[in-house]
């Protein structure tokens, strides 16, 4: 475990969802959490930028999920440094399983320290030596700029909380994979298991920000679908995030497609616009 760094957790009943699988705010969560112990015990966290007026944000993530955690289960959260120059890091994770010691979902983020006034990347390296870096990719993914969606199936408006807000004083990364899937509607949530999730960072979002949630449906192939997503902010129209995400239908709750509306969410029935 050389370089390497775990945290364990419980899945408890504030983890779940209607099906008693791990939500996915909280797997972010817990590789916010685990990430944030080791860039603790080697003096990178957040509270030891605050004296260079920096900190941390997460430009991007993808994440494969082989299997969902449920209630009650116990997992272990590995996390590692791929990379870093000091102002980038590409740390990757992994979820085992801790009955079974199966690898159950990989992912890797680009982390990258930014300075607090300007917001933008900072301009003065850090010591790289402070941050142990291991070469091994989790998953083969190099994070590249998505594409915007064509056009979108779905779409909610939601107003940014107090609750949303971290101590970086713009909306948390876990946040954004919520929307997302709020936007679906309970039928298709119940009837798919999220398989992959790829998501940018784009623009931060702040205290009272009006946003619009779209969603796509780009591809189906057989009982697999390919969903590209948006976030947008209403009040300037400036793109907040761009997401693609894979389900796979949940065998024990599925019903067959021609029994619904082509559309992700029955509730909304218009066509997908050409923007």
């Amino acid at each position: 475990m050389k370089n390497r760094y775990f945290a364990d957790f419980d899945i408890k009943s504030i983890d779940i969802n209607t099906k008693k699988q791990l939500i996915l705010k909280r797997l972010f969560q817990f590789f916010q959490e685990t990430a944030g112990q080791q860039l603790n015990k080697n003096k990178l966290s957040v509270d030891y930028l605050a004296a260079e007026n920096c900190s941390w944000v997460i430009s991007r993530f993808a994440i494969q999920i082989e299997k969902i955690p449920v209630w009650r289960d116990k997992i272990r959260v590995v996390t590692w440094v791929s990379s870093f120059d000091g102002q980038t890091a590409i740390r990757e994770y992994q979820v085992i399983d801790k009955k079974t010691r199966k690898i159950i979902i990989n992912a890797t983020a680009r982390w990258v320290i930014i300075d607090k006034t300007t917001r933008k990347r900072t301009n003065n390296p850090l010591q790289t030596n402070r941050m142990p870096v291991l070469h091994k990719k989790a998953i083969e993914n190099s994070l590249e700029k998505l594409d915007r969606p064509v056009g979108f199936n779905c779409e909610r408006n939601f107003t940014v909380r107090y609750s949303e807000i971290d101590f970086n004083l713009h909306v948390n990364n876990t946040r954004y994979p919520m929307w997302m899937l709020d936007t679906l509607g309970m039928d298709y949530l119940n009837m798919h298991m999220i398989s992959y999730i790829e998501i940018n960072y784009i623009s931060e979002l702040r205290y009272g920000d009006e946003i619009t949630v779209r969603t796509f449906r780009e591809k189906t192939d057989g009982e697999i679908h390919t969903l590209a997503h948006e976030i947008v902010n209403t009040e300037t129209d400036k793109l907040s995030s761009i997401a693609r995400t894979i389900w796979k239908s949940d065998k024990d709750r599925h019903i067959s497609e021609d029994q619904l509306p082509h559309v992700i969410d029955p509730k909304i029935g218009h066509e997908c616009p050409k923007r």
